[in-house]
């Protein structure tokens, strides 16, 4: 019977590990003689892990089990409150903090500030801070556009860190979302030599502005003590069946990945019948059922939140 070859090492089982390591876990094993080919593939295994645990090791030198865990008693939640034009959106966002609480507004559309006249908000107790987001926007030209674009987006990101050292706010509203998109598409055009209105070859680009989008989502997070809100309008989803739209459903213009991170989706219908007008917001999904119940409430004059404690 033949004696075994060396290559007979390349004709180990690698146990679903990647070539190089394999390889190098070989050359290191060269000198232990010859064993029978079962104990050869276990200590080609055993180098294997020793390799990558090494490489792991240089790429996360400090690892502290404590620090992964999760905070579950003080978890932030992320709001989606959307319906049509003067449907009392961002008023609806204000309305689900509570007495005592601190909440700051970016408003990117320049209306975030007239629900603080009403006097069911004045009474609230809670303190309310609107700061302008798009202080440095310039849309009269194309060129103009792309370049306070990419300044703005930097401005919300300090504008942020700002508020969280100053304010220590309990919630962050994002008031105006669906501008924002717009703004961080621009950036996105910019950085990779697209101008503002022309098509786009390379889809991958698209991703980058998601990217933006996660950076000002963590950037809130981290200046909340509570959680965020984001007001947009009414898109449509189809529903097919058999290759056929049986059904046009509302559901939110979602920025980015938001959808993924909404906790509460909150729609608002305003019921004008009789020569008078009727809010309601209708909480469609909630992962905080007792806080927040899934249901119809009615908020014309009121707070979302001393309408569900009532």
């Amino acid at each position: 019977m033949a004696k075994a070859k060396d290559t007979d090492w390349n004709n180990a089982d690698n146990g679903g590990e990647s070539t190089d390591e394999s390889a190098a876990a070989e050359v290191a094993l060269k000198g232990t003689g010859k064993v029978s080919k079962a104990l050869k593939e276990n200590l080609i295994r055993d180098k294997v892990m020793e390799l990558k645990r090494d490489r792991d090791d240089d790429i996360m030198p400090d690892f502290d089990l404590d620090s992964a865990l999760m905070d579950t008693s003080s978890s932030k939640k992320v709001f989606t409150v959307y319906g049509h034009k003067n449907d009392a959106k961002t008023t609806t966002a204000m309305g689900v903090a509570k007495k005592g609480d601190k909440v700051a507004v970016l408003s990117f559309d320049l209306k975030s500030d007239r629900p603080t006249d009403l006097d069911f908000i004045k009474k609230s107790g809670v303190d309310y801070k609107v700061f302008n987001a798009i202080l440095y926007l310039d849309k009269s030209t194309p060129d103009l556009y792309q370049t306070t674009a990419e300044k703005t987006y930097v401005f919300v990101l300090k504008l942020l860190d700002g508020i969280k050292e100053k304010y220590k706010p309990d919630w962050v509203i994002i008031d105006g979302s669906e501008f924002l998109n717009k703004i961080l598409e621009q950036v996105m055009r910019k950085r990779n030599g697209v101008m503002p209105y022309q098509g786009v070859a390379n889809q991958n680009i698209w991703k980058e502005r998601t990217q933006y989008i996660d950076d000002v989502h963590k950037q809130a997070m981290d200046a909340a003590t509570k959680g965020i809100m984001y007001t947009t309008y009414v898109s449509k989803d189809s529903v097919v069946k058999d290759g056929v739209v049986v059904q046009q459903k509302d559901m939110p213009k979602w920025l980015g990945d938001v959808m993924s991170q909404t906790d509460v989706i909150i729609r608002v219908i305003t019921d004008v019948s009789g020569g008078k007008t009727e809010y309601k917001a209708v909480i469609e999904s909630s992962k905080f059922p007792r806080e927040f119940p899934p249901g119809e409430y009615v908020i014309t004059n009121k707070r979302l939140y001393d309408v569900i404690n009532k």
